[in-house]
């Protein structure tokens, strides 16, 4: 039997500990085997990864044993050049994954000849490749692309996953070059683009003037069901009611891996006690505490107006208006000085705008606000 448990800080590997997610499963898989284009959103620590890594490249490569998925992660680019470090090594992993044989691998060798491969052995014995140019330098995405392409119509099925794709927004070509490679896959390739920051998403997927507008089938990460939460908590051995978990999930913002973390602690203190609204607090006052160094650390690089807006808008939880005269007088900011610093915190991940308003994003770092000031 698989052992269910609560898992946070890491990419859950394993289906049975990602809770739910079984409309996106599907929808998401439709499309892959489909060769569909896909923008899968939503805010961060959601599962967006981890559903992309425990079910759907596991599905994929359960149909094409032979398959080559390149994984790239694209957090924090800030050039072309880093764009391209990326996914040359999201395609050399791939690349060394997919061909374990010696005698597959050297024969698809020559089909990335000009990407200039070398050949090397990781601590296992297994062949690997590292790419470069005659420059020493990564190759430009736009040849690998190309190579994929080659591979796949080799006979060889492809799959390509590209996270945190927003953080190309801002790089100067960086959408119409990506788009030119994209249109030049073949049609049954199928790519997924993941990404969390929905205002720079927006940028990038749905302005008309922009390359990559309208690009593919958008598929949103929604919050779980109360019920739903609920019954993945208690088959972890955790004894509890849906009012209270739903206030755990409410208190949570019904973001995963922090009503993980409450629950992994309150199964370690409590055992199979009824879990009551008081052990919820409890417990999450002392997260708070016990995680008090981590926001205090980052508010430290803060400028002063920076950290008391952040500390208004803690007070408050959501603020429809962002610029309210109310806010403005809390935070002691004009208007355009609100603006400034709200965009400077949404590109970093820190605000999040959300159908009610604008939040900050981490629980945690709003309820130590609350706790502690700043």
């Amino acid at each position: 039997m698989k052992d269910k448990r609560f898992e946070f800080e890491t990419v859950i590997k394993d289906t049975v500990n990602l809770c739910n997610m079984d409309k996106e499963k599907k929808a998401i898989m439709n499309l892959v085997l489909d060769g569909k284009k896909i923008l899968l959103f939503g805010r961060r620590n959601t599962g967006k990864t981890s559903l992309v890594e425990s079910f759907v490249i596991p599905q994929w490569l359960k149909k094409n044993k032979s398959g080559l998925y390149a994984q790239v992660d694209l957090y924090g680019v800030r050039s072309l050049t880093h764009i391209s470090q990326r996914i040359a090594l999201g395609f050399s992993e791939g690349f060394s994954r997919a061909f374990r044989a010696k005698s597959a691998f050297q024969s698809l060798i020559k089909l990335i000849a000009s990407l200039r491969p070398r050949m090397t052995l990781d601590n296992d014995g297994i062949s690997r490749i590292e790419l470069s140019t005659s420059e020493g330098k990564p190759p430009h995405f736009k040849d690998i692309f190309q190579k994929i392409n080659e591979i796949h119509l080799n006979d060889i099925p492809a799959l390509i996953v590209m996270d945190e794709f927003q953080d190309i927004a801002g790089i100067e070509e960086a959408e119409g070059l990506l788009r030119d490679s994209l249109q030049r896959l073949a049609a049954t390739i199928p790519v997924i683009i993941l990404g969390s920051k929905k205002h720079l998403l927006s940028k990038v997927f749905s302005v008309p003037k922009a390359p990559l507008y309208n690009w593919g089938e958008s598929i949103e990460i929604t919050p779980i069901e109360y019920l739903e939460y609920t019954t993945f908590m208690k088959e972890r051995g955790l004894n509890i009611d849906l009012d209270v978990s739903t206030y755990l999930q409410d208190c949570m913002k019904r973001i995963p891996e922090p009503i993980n973390i409450v629950c992994y602690n309150l199964l370690k203190k409590a055992g199979v006690k009824k879990i009551s609204l008081k052990m919820v607090d409890g417990n999450i006052n002392e997260i708070v505490q016990n995680r008090r160094g981590r926001p205090q650390e980052f508010l430290s690089t803060l400028t002063y107006s920076q950290a008391r807006f952040l500390e208004v808008l803690g007070k408050h939880g959501v603020i429809k208006k962002i610029t309210a005269k109310q806010v403005q007088r809390e935070a002691r900011l004009t208007s355009p000085g609100i603006l400034k610093i709200v965009a400077h915190f949404e590109d970093m991940g820190v605000i999040y705008k959300g159908d009610m308003g604008y939040e900050i994003a981490d629980p945690f770092l709003e309820l130590h606000l609350r706790r502690y000031g700043i």
